[in-house]
């Protein structure tokens, strides 16, 4: 069984992130934690004088928090009949980023599936203050990012950006087989560069590549990028109409050092499709 955490703040995109998770496993058993984090306006706590009024603040955060989930728990209830799905629904104090990451490591959760952009509406707030901080705080588990508004019906085509420089280790890699084995997916590794020739390195990474993923249906692109990286990843994943993009996490990788441009965070920022972020395991 897998265990799958939602994290929500009961906006739409939030929403379309839960109802994409149920899709992509609709043939898994699976058990999912819908999470809610509530954590009090400093400025209210700072205007509080009593502990008695900091107390009130905090238990109206909690009521409105378990007051969300049930509407959710309801909601599937009602519409979501998947024998192979059950689901918990959790209220916590603390910061987003915080709490995810006790959490997912007290449930051992597979995957962090969640939205890109909040309650708020207001462009890139979402990802600015909690799915980036999730991002940073989070590097053990594979996060799943889904832009508002996408519409997700199946999983046909993955693109995964690489640049062959470093080493694939056999488990970081288990997630990107995992869904494309579920699912049948098409693996197109992308090779952007400004230089086509390959050092002997690249060269061999590349052959370990196509050997840890010999199970797959897989193809190699290797396509010039100009000025913005990002911009090129989300123009490819376009053209070949992508459901999903994978990225590790590499700490400081390549790709940034080549271009200063941060490209996990502008690839989920302008991306399209949902982005998957893997963790870096060596």
């Amino acid at each position: 069984m897998k265990n799958i955490l939602l994290p929500t703040d009961f906006s739409d995109n939030s929403w379309n992130a839960i109802f994409f998770a149920l899709k992509l496993f609709k043939d898994v058993s699976c058990r999912f934690f819908v999470l809610n984090t509530y954590t009090p306006d400093q400025k209210n706590v700072m205007g509080a004088r009593t502990y008695v009024r900091t107390g009130m603040i905090i238990d109206a955060l909690a009521e409105s928090s378990q007051g969300g989930l049930k509407k959710i728990e309801n909601y599937l209830e009602e519409n979501h009949k998947n024998p192979l799905h059950a689901f918990e629904f959790v209220s916590l104090k603390g910061d987003v980023d915080h709490v995810l990451k006790g959490y997912q490591r007290q449930k051992d959760a597979d995957y962090i599936i969640m939205g890109t952009l909040g309650a708020t509406g207001a462009k890139e707030v979402f990802m600015g203050t909690n799915s980036v901080r999730v991002l940073k705080s989070v590097r053990e588990c594979p996060i799943i990012l889904v832009p508002k508004e996408y519409n997700f019906q199946q999983l046909e085509c993955i693109v995964f950006p690489t640049d062959f420089s470093r080493f694939y280790d056999k488990y970081e890699l288990t997630p990107l087989i995992e869904l494309a084995k579920l699912t049948n997916a098409k693996c197109k590794i992308l090779y952007l560069t400004q230089e086509f020739d390959k050092n002997e390195v690249q060269q061999q990474n590349q052959k370990i590549l196509q050997d840890r993923l010999s199970e797959l249906d897989i193809e190699f692109h290797d396509v010039e990028f100009s000025s913005k990286l990002a911009k090129s990843i989300n123009a490819f994943a376009a053209e070949e109409r992508a459901d999903l993009i994978t990225i590790i996490h590499y700490q400081h990788t390549f790709f940034e050092k080549l271009t200063r441009e941060p490209v996990v965070k502008r690839v989920a920022f302008h991306s399209q499709v949902p982005l998957m972020i893997l963790p870096d395991l060596i």
